[in-house]
């Protein structure tokens, strides 16, 4: 598969509009990357936080046929302030090259590759079996997913000094509940 994007280069605009991605889950990789929520403090003009959403708001423009205006309607904004943050990233990812932003950049890309190509995997062995295996793996579906809340409720449950001192990585616990989430998804006809 050819890559999404080549490094250093603005982007391909007619190549990349073909991923239809969901703005929510761009939102979601966004915060994962980044470690600000872009769709809280809507409100606050704080740096960092109007940064991280422009950063967001351009993805979602590069990433889906989205309008201007059904991309505002996801932040709470006017399309006029979406036009201005995917024209302020774009400057300061292409051509002032910020270090940050074009980390954050490059990494919120490779999951939203990453995380297609998964899609498209499951959508296509979808696709490819039977009714009955599909029965099959819901039925083991059903069972990793309900060993994964056991698992999140023992979690759950330990003292919180017990807790801090063999589960200080919130990252695992954040990734336990994402492949709960996952197996979820696998589960839906």
């Amino acid at each position: 598969m050819e890559p999404l994007i080549q490094r250093n280069t603005p982007l391909n605009y007619k190549r990349i509009r073909r991923i239809n991605i969901d703005p929510i889950k761009i939102n979601e990789i966004v915060h994962s990357v980044t470690k600000i929520n872009p769709l809280e403090n809507l409100e606050t003009r704080r740096r960092p936080y109007v940064e991280i959403r422009q950063l967001a708001m351009y993805l979602i423009r590069e990433l889906t046929m989205l309008s201007f205006s059904k991309i505002g309607e996801v932040f709470n904004k006017d399309h006029a302030t979406v036009l201005h943050a995917t024209k302020t990233m774009e400057s300061i990812i292409h051509f002032q090259k910020m270090p940050m932003f074009m980390k954050y950049y490059y990494e919120c890309l490779e999951k939203i590759k990453l995380d297609h190509e998964k899609s498209e995997t499951i959508n296509m062995v979808r696709d490819t079996l039977e009714d009955q295996d599909i029965d099959e793996l819901r039925a083991i579906n059903g069972e990793l997913v309900f060993n994964v809340n056991c698992l999140m409720q023992i979690i759950d449950k330990l003292p919180e000094l017990l807790r801090e001192r063999f589960i200080d990585d919130e990252e695992f616990i954040y990734s336990i509940k994402q492949k709960n989430i996952e197996l979820a998804v696998v589960q839906k006809p």
